[in-house]
């Protein structure tokens, strides 16, 4: 009877580990984490059902593809290339490419990119041909969006992608100061959980570094630079100009630094026994905007979408508070560039509202009973959101 449970271990640990091992596996492109664009190309509208009418949606979306965020971030990575008798010959190839990927960033780093601003017209295409009765005749449709410009550029392409569709909707669009004390809020205590979380990559450079660099010693910090161009090559998939950089790195070493940014990112904004849940409290004035208004939407009789354009960490914090479940662990699979949260709001005939959460345009669900399946009563979500930071 031993044997047999000792075997039985030995094979469930097997596959185990196979099935982690078959979900782990991701192209170059993912490993970028926050980098990786945008993938969701279709979603189909969800099953309503018989009785409910949608009438309303609030989105939280992030800013779609851009740039590095800082120009002194690529300078700082070509600059260890400066010598070209310490390039190897990979090195001075490397070099060519980083040099035509800098010039391009000078003037725009940080900003968003073609690629970014078509995400957005996406999502608002797919989301007027899902709900037309959203945007139908006398929609009240606001958008606002952080002061940061990537965010008011992807408001921008998304609002403009709905008034192609209703060339009569009039969409007021802000973006102020104020604003940001709900759409993207660091509280104290999480600017203290974020100063005292750090997380490199832990893999030994070595390899790396004697490949593109005949003295490697001129990397005086080799965990930062490893990281600093794997952000650069990550983000080539978002800037769109025939440049690669993956040819200078294993998998190995594109997974360290996925890792290490993944449990950063998962202590400072995501459900983790190491924060005390600080990220979820840091989403409350988030989510008491996002009641507040769908409050005046139900009381007013009114039909229409609530637009917010943001960033990266405060939809996570925000994913974080409410429980949702996700599709996976992975910054990849959470916050890609223009992730995004859209709540549907319906109602019965008797003005019952109901709401259905979609991460990325895909149904997900929450830790209470349900009403339908994925479609909760509002009255419970609020009484759910409301007892995680009573």
């Amino acid at each position: 009877m031993n044997r047999l449970l000792r075997q039985g271990f030995v094979l469930l640990f097997f596959l185990c580990w196979l099935t982690g091992y078959t979900q782990r596996r991701l192209t170059p492109e993912q490993t970028g984490g926050i980098y990786y664009a945008y993938p969701v190309v279709d979603a189909p509208r969800i099953d309503v059902p018989q009785g409910l009418k949608v009438f309303y949606i609030s989105h939280y979306g992030r800013h779609g593809s851009r740039w590095v965020t800082e120009y002194s971030r690529y300078k700082w990575t070509l600059g260890h290339f400066k010598d070209e008798s310490n390039l190897t010959e990979l090195g001075l190839d490397v070099k060519r490419r980083l040099v035509r990927i800098t010039r391009h960033a000078h003037h725009n780093a940080g900003q968003l990119t073609a690629l970014g601003a078509e995400q957005h017209r996406q999502i608002a295409r797919r989301m007027a041909e899902n709900y037309p009765e959203v945007f139908a005749e006398g929609a009240d449709v606001t958008a606002q969006s952080s002061t940061v410009r990537r965010c008011r550029r992807s408001m921008e392409a998304f609002c403009g992608e709905l008034r192609s569709l209703y060339s009569s909707m009039k969409i007021p669009m802000s973006s102020k100061k104020k604003q940001m004390a709900y759409i993207s809020y660091d509280s104290p205590e999480l600017t203290a959980l974020r100063r005292r979380t750090k997380s490199q990559p832990t893999i030994n450079t070595d390899r790396f570094l004697s490949s593109l660099f005949i003295n490697p010693s001129v990397v005086k910090n080799p965990p930062q630079f490893l990281y600093e161009f794997h952000s650069i090559a990550s983000d080539m998939q978002d800037v769109q100009m025939g440049e690669t950089l993956w040819d200078a790195l294993t998998y190995e070493e594109m997974m360290s630094v996925h890792d290490s940014n993944n449990e950063r990112m998962t202590i400072c904004h995501g459900i983790d026994e190491r924060n005390d849940n600080i990220p979820a409290r840091s989403a409350i004035s988030l989510w008491k905007h996002i009641e507040s208004e769908a409050e005046r939407y139900i009381r007013e009789d009114k039909h229409g979408a609530s637009l917010i354009f943001g960033h990266d960490t405060p939809l996570f914090r925000l994913l974080s508070l409410l429980r949702l479940s996700l599709p996976g662990t992975g910054m990849e699979d959470i916050i890609p560039m223009a992730a995004n949260l859209q709540i549907i709001f319906m109602k019965d005939a008797s003005d019952n509202i109901f709401v259905s959460f979609l991460h990325n345009e895909k149904q997900q669900s929450l830790p209470i009973p349900s009403a339908y399946p994925f479609i909760y009563c509002w009255e419970d979500v609020k009484h759910h959101v409301g007892r995680l930071y009573d």
